[in-house]
């Protein structure tokens, strides 16, 4: 039976028994109205205490930080992976120049000359995950000049190739891009354990809110039921001071004491309020929402849950499940990840490059005449001449070099000739970088390496500090488990006072100022007991808190 029912069965059992022989009309009934401030008390919505925790889970701001946590660091590590992403350039161009020259040697009749070059040029580049640089590039151009000397134009120039750079000591393990994943990585198990830390934080807020509630309500009800039994006393005894066997002053002081425990009634509204507040803080999303103006009324009764948990296994759970230290290892696994890199940083720099070129050239074979070559043939013919004249024989002109037939054409055998690689360079060698010193490296490794010793020292701190919290949840649930027995016992007591003193005082023994007494000392035994039965119970959710064991009891998983 509830302990509602108890105190109903109670207070009417004690509204007969008070009842004189010589009156047989019923006690009168009055109760403080139920109000509450900005909410609407014929709406209630009630909830069980799982209800509870999944509308927490769904609803509470802070859990929604946790949650856009996790997706920036899911979007950090996509992020840095980036870095590996091919880079694809394209970049046409047009560029036309003219150049005044100061030779005839520099082939611009009129003293300048005017080029013209049209580019579409391309190349992509690739980190890789060796940490090795890969470029490959496509250039082409079309050149057009007006310089005398030029025996092709326009000429189409193409060239294809690719530069590499491989790291062989230093960044070969280990780079910065790589790095950068790995502690992205890192970033998001981080974020999972600190949004686990929230959850259980949260379920546990929302668990002792729920208990506090569940008591006020409890607590109110014996308020009411105390004012029920005052003004149960102060008819009976304006009756009996109406038949002159009770003095004046007993009314008054009924009646006093009726005014006294109305004001509790009012103060047991204002904590279901105020713990209503609290609870909708945690369950509702924002203050606009509709629910702020319903009752929020528990539907679970506060039970004793006796532990049977030990020490030891208590604790061997928490260190191996809580999330702080959990947070301390991934801390570390960090720690370990700058060590490797700032001890790569240490090292040498030793490169292995690469590069190779290969180019065609076509155009079209220009009809016009070197001038140095005109000035020759003039002075040739006039020789000649003079041979004849003397009987002499003639001179032959020396042969005229020629463009190989490959190398005449348009953009097509330009292509062909690039195709057969005949025109190529290849060049390979290694770099060697090596700091004098290298102080900067050095520090950070050493820094890393303190960092690594401080986080150990934390660990060793947070583990006992788990400890000592586990160590004082059990204490704190034996102890509540004693209280509630304590309390029963006390409320027993003092049902079993109160009835002695009310067949005293049926038979004029006492007076009214020690049954007044004694029903002030059983409501505040009820209240002990219902708010031991509260501490119980929440005592029990800091206990799964300690151990790591809330998501469990609630059957909550959270998304990988």
């Amino acid at each position: 039976m509830s302990h509602r029912s108890n105190l109903i069965s109670f207070a009417a059992l004690l509204a007969v028994s008070l009842q004189p022989a010589f009156s047989q009309q019923p006690l009168p009934v009055r109760q403080v109205p139920f109000e509450l401030i900005g909410v609407d008390t014929s709406k209630e919505k009630v909830l069980t205490l799982q209800q509870a925790v999944e509308m927490a889970l769904k609803n509470n701001r802070d859990l929604e930080v946790e949650r856009i946590n996790i997706e920036t660091s899911l979007l950090g590590v996509r992020s840095t992976q980036g870095r590996y992403d091919p880079i694809f350039s394209f970049g046409p161009g047009h560029t036309s120049r003219t150049l005044p020259v100061a030779s005839i040697l520099g082939g611009g009749p009129g003293g300048a000359v005017a080029t013209d070059s049209t580019a579409w040029n391309t190349s992509l580049q690739q980190l890789l995950r060796s940490g090795g640089n890969l470029s490959l590039f496509f250039n082409n151009s079309r050149d057009t000049t007006n310089n005398v000397f030029t025996n092709l134009n326009p000429v189409f120039n193409t060239s294809f190739g690719f530069d590499f750079t491989q790291p062989l000591l230093r960044n070969l393990r280990v780079d910065a891009p790589r790095r950068e994943i790995q502690v992205a990585q890192k970033q998001v198990a981080l974020s999972d354990a600190q949004f686990r830390l929230r959850v259980i934080e949260t379920v546990t807020a929302v668990v002792q809110s729920y208990w506090d509630l569940a008591y006020t309500y409890s607590d109110l009800a014996v308020k009411q039921e105390t004012a029920q039994w005052a003004l149960n006393q102060l008819e009976i005894n304006k009756r009996l001071a109406a038949a002159g066997t009770l003095a004046q002053v007993q009314v008054v002081e009924a009646e006093a004491e009726l005014q006294r425990r109305e004001g509790d009634v009012l103060v047991a509204m204002e904590n279901i309020n105020r713990a209503q507040n609290l609870l909708k803080q945690l369950l509702l999303p924002d203050r606009k929402d509709a629910l702020w103006a319903e009752n929020f009324k528990p539907a679970d009764q506060a039970e004793l849950k006796p532990s049977r948990l030990a020490l030891g296994d208590a604790i061997e759970k928490a260190l191996a499940s809580r999330p702080e230290l959990e947070q301390l290892s991934l801390q570390s696994e960090l720690n370990h990840i700058e060590a490797a890199f700032n001890r790569d940083q240490v090292k040498p720099q030793v490169d292995l490059l690469a590069s190779y070129l290969s180019t065609g050239l076509a155009g079209a074979l220009l009809d016009q005449q070197n001038p140095f070559s005109a000035q020759n043939q003039i002075f040739l013919g006039r020789l000649n001449d003079l041979s004849r004249l003397a009987g002499l024989p003639i001179i032959q002109p020396l042969p005229q070099g020629s463009l190989p037939a490959k190398l005449l054409g348009g953009y097509g055998s330009s292509l062909s000739n690039l195709a057969n690689q005949d025109f190529r360079t290849f060049q390979v060698g290694v770099t060697l970088n090596l700091p004098i010193r290298n102080r900067t490296a050095e520090a950070n490794l050493a820094r890393t390496l303190a960092a690594a010793r401080q986080l150990q020292t934390l660990r060793q701190r947070a583990e006992q500090l788990v400890e000592a919290d586990v160590r004082n949840a059990l204490q704190a649930v034996a102890t509540a488990e004693k209280r509630v027995e304590a309390a029963r016992a006390g409320r027993t007591a003092s049902q079993a006072q109160l009835d002695s003193e009310e067949r005293r005082f049926r038979a004029g023994e006492t007076t009214n100022f020690f049954v007044l007494t004694r029903q002030n000392q059983l409501s505040e035994a009820r209240s002990r007991e219902m708010r031991a039965l509260a501490d119980h119970n929440i005592a029990v959710a800091q206990l799964q808190r300690a151990i790591a064991a809330t998501l469990d009891t609630f059957h909550i998983q959270l998304k990988k």
